[in-house]
């Protein structure tokens, strides 16, 4: 994209007035045609680094999506934003014109916005930033080129209100949230013809998005305490009265690592470390071999919860 605001012929000019004798090394998150042919002309012999993550995106950003009708978009974006109260947000349009046109809507509606794009000068964009990185505004509607490189901690929601035109400027956009070790959403909106990009972004990021849930419906559903049948006789693992092991219907294929049951087993079903003897996640689903005491309490609270955006069962495994 930055290539359409003319960078690459300043790219150009600053090579060309560069001596003969020197060493040139580019660094691109990406590697498009035009950035090779630059490359490839003004380059003597270069050595191509090209390092690939095994998966795109982090776990600590939350994804979930909401299919809506075009025209409500700008309602429902208001409502989300109401309704998710972030401490700082960057909604992300596909054109500047877009941008632009939402920024307004958006004051018109008393929201504390501001946009950045490629249309402003370089002294209103700097504005707009310090604006954003102080706090003083908290929500920035900008373009992908205009946001590309933006290093700023407190980003805590990332809202798609455009579609990205794929994969990679999702994971981009989506970068600009769960920094520094802190956590982040990212919701993004689609149409009710575009519910198969978000499929495909799931494959090629080979992450997990589910349908977004307000803040209330997420607590609504959340694991909690529940009063114990004391009656119930516990089954237990043959041959091994003091383990019993559990069945959970996802596994990598769905997003889910040990690392993510782990985090479940304690966080949602509140049970201590020690008391997890083994987790074995394959394709398809998992296991999770634990005192038998404990068995009961991780039923009830984690059956039918959502566990990284998508629904999870929770059940004895079968012998």
């Amino acid at each position: 994209e930055m290539l359409d605001l003319g960078f690459i012929e300043d790219v150009e000019k600053i090579l060309r007035m560069c001596p003969n004798g020197r060493q040139t090394m580019l660094f691109s998150a990406t590697m498009p045609p035009p950035i090779a042919k630059l490359a490839e002309t003004y380059m003597y012999d270069p050595v191509t680094i090209s390092i690939t993550p095994k998966k795109l995106t982090v776990d600590a950003i939350e994804q979930a999506y909401i299919v809506v009708d075009p025209k409500q978009k700008t309602e429902k974006l208001i409502q989300v934003l109401r309704e998710e109260e972030p401490e700082q947000a960057i909604v992300f349009c596909r054109t500047k014109i877009g941008t632009a046109r939402l920024d307004k809507r958006l004051r018109e509606k008393g929201l504390p916005s501001k946009a950045l794009h490629g249309d402003m000068s370089q002294g209103q964009r700097d504005g707009v930033m310090i604006s954003f990185k102080e706090h003083q505004s908290p929500l920035l509607v900008a373009t992908d080129v205009a946001a590309r490189g933006l290093d700023i901690e407190h980003v805590t929601h990332v809202i798609n209100f455009d579609l990205p035109n794929n994969t990679e400027i999702y994971v981009h956009r989506i970068g600009r949230t769960g920094r520094v070790g802190r956590t982040g959403r990212a919701i993004t909106f689609v149409g009710p013809k575009e519910r198969d990009e978000i499929d495909r972004i799931e494959r090629e990021a080979k992450t997990s998005i589910g349908e977004w849930e307000s803040p209330d419906e997420r607590i609504e559903h959340a694991p909690r305490p529940k009063r114990r049948d004391h009656s119930v006789e516990k089954p237990s693992e043959p041959g091994n009265p003091e383990h019993a092991k559990l069945f959970i219907n996802r596994g990598t294929g769905g997003g889910l690592e040990e690392e993510d049951i782990e985090f479940a087993l304690i966080e949602g079903a509140v049970i201590p470390k020690e008391s997890i003897r083994d987790i074995r996640v394959l394709e398809r689903f998992s296991f999770v071999d634990l005192d038998t005491d404990r068995a009961e309490q991780v039923l009830e609270r984690l059956n039918d919860t959502k566990l990284k955006g998508k629904q999870i069962r929770v059940e004895y495994a079968k012998d």
